[in-house]
């Protein structure tokens, strides 16, 4: 068994740290790259912007910060840089990382349950006590470590513990009501938002949710400074990825199309509807002579209402 708390041990566990960190940097800012066209949708009002993408801005935003700033601290090689002030911001940012993407989750089990109060409500205060726990982690003290750069040499390891065991919860939870949604559905009643989210919406639920644990049990365990916060953000850019993932799937799901039955045979042309979460159902063709047209009809559902709350894209 090492001396987790030996110099030794500690610069070893910095060098993983450090190598942990620069590995899923890169991998964000290669997620944050490929979906930049959703961001150019709203730029270019082919969306709308409604309130709950205020929230998955925020979280996309600040998780890029985080990265920033880690990446910052980590590599800055003179003595002179302000470690602790480095450090603060970046508690700061990460924290705020992890609630947003919490937050997001949140939303959308909302959205996939028509904003009933029974499930409004309890997740409202799961969030109020969530950003509570996560505003009083923001402390840390760090140091200049010289060929190293900045590193940490005190945490609060019980409110860090506390932060991701309620996020643990927090997303827990969202993920069984989006499953006993789907459930209670039933497969021959699903509609087309519950089927999309049984076929790939539930996995972004799980790995938002899933990414909190690995850093929960480190801050438990205690070892050292450093290897209280090895996954501090990883965790924090894993649920912010899993969360974004979710919010744009859901976003983009109100895609429609117009088919247009002609005497030589069936011309589909797709084109982008005007909705609010209403989702395609084909109607009986209408013959006239020579031209059938059908055009797919929406029909909204208690579950289907939610789509409303992230944009709509283009118009018939």
């Amino acid at each position: 068994m090492p001396d987790w708390n030996s110099p030794e041990e500690i610069a070893k566990d910095t060098v993983v740290f450090v190598k942990l960190q620069h590995a899923m940097a890169g991998i964000y800012f290669w997620e944050f790259l490929v979906s930049l066209h959703f961001e150019w949708d709203f730029v270019t009002r082919k969306r709308k912007l409604r309130w709950p993408m205020i929230f998955y801005f925020l979280g996309r935003y600040t998780a890029l910060f985080t990265v920033i700033t880690l990446l910052i601290t980590l590599n800055a090689g003179t003595e002179y840089m302000n470690c602790q002030a480095l450090y603060t911001f970046l508690a700061v940012v990460g924290q705020t990382t992890i609630g947003f993407a919490s937050v997001n989750l949140a939303i959308r089990a909302m959205a996939l349950w028509g904003q009933d109060k029974r499930v409004v409500v309890p997740l409202t205060v799961l969030i109020c006590g969530h950003w509570a726990v996560l505003l009083q982690a923001c402390v840390v003290s760090a140091r200049m470590v010289p060929g190293t750069g900045c590193v940490a040499d005190q945490t609060k390891p019980i409110l860090l513990m506390l932060t991701f065991t309620w996020s643990i919860v927090l997303d827990t939870v969202v993920f069984m009501l989006c499953a006993w949604k789907i459930i209670m559905t039933g497969v021959g009643k699903r509609t087309n938002l519950v089927d999309m989210i049984f076929k790939d919406g539930l996995i972004y639920l799980f790995v938002a949710m899933a990414a909190n644990i690995p850093a929960a049990v480190f801050v438990f365990m205690n070892f050292n400074p450093v290897m209280q916060l090895m996954f501090n953000s990883p965790a924090a850019l894993a649920s912010t990825i899993g969360a974004s993932r979710a919010v744009r799937r859901l976003a983009s799901y109100n895609e429609g199309s117009v088919n247009i039955y002609t005497s030589g045979g069936i011309t589909p042309q797709h084109a982008p509807t005007e909705r609010s979460l209403a989702f395609a159902r084909p109607a009986a063709p209408q013959r006239q002579d020579t031209l059938h047209i059908q055009v797919e009809m929406d029909t909204l559902t208690a579950a289907d209402d939610g789509a409303a709350y992230y944009g709509k894209k283009g118009s018939l």
